[in-house]
């Protein structure tokens, strides 16, 4: 449930067709949740109006974003893909716990640094030489991590 400038929340029986439900809204959708009891409904309403209320998403910020000015953040503005393959290089390299990768498909024979001689600047040879633990276990965790490609991620590892 995304709670939005739009999030509203309504109990009455006009809005919601049924004896105890709420009727809760955002930019997303409508949802019609009904509850047994009166206590119920009451509690439910209670309980999302003070997260409404304390949330910093549903007020309104400066040009109208859904989110308010942070300030002391890292952020790195990218003009091309070659000075963020290098700076991801870079990062890759550098780590000493976890790697977390999040991608919708992401190709373990994708080459981050190009020109090169060999196959040393692909992602799943500088995976592997940045795991910490045995193959065994570097490739149970990056599997579970690639939900997408699975069977493709095993078989570029495996071999």
């Amino acid at each position: 449930m995304l709670i939005d400038e739009k999030f509203s929340i309504e109990k009455s029986y006009r809005k919601t067709r049924t004896k105890h439900g709420l009727r809760i809204e955002n930019f997303q959708g409508l949802m019609i949740l009904k509850c047994h009891e009166k206590i119920e409904q009451i509690q439910w309403f209670d309980t999302l109006q003070r997260i409404k209320d304390q949330s910093i998403f549903s007020q309104q910020h400066d040009f109208q974003s859904f989110a308010p000015k942070r300030y002391q953040q890292y952020v790195q503005w990218f003009i091309n893909g070659q000075s963020y393959m290098e700076t991801l290089t870079r990062a890759i390299l550098s780590a000493r716990e976890e790697i977390f990768i999040s991608d919708w498909w992401l190709s373990p024979e994708l080459m981050l640094i190009r020109p090169c001689e060999d196959d040393s600047m692909r992602l799943d040879n500088l995976l592997a030489r940045r795991a910490v633990y045995s193959r065994e276990y570097f490739l149970e965790k990056l599997i579970f991590l690639f939900c997408i490609g699975r069977r493709h991620m095993y078989l570029c590892f495996i071999i």
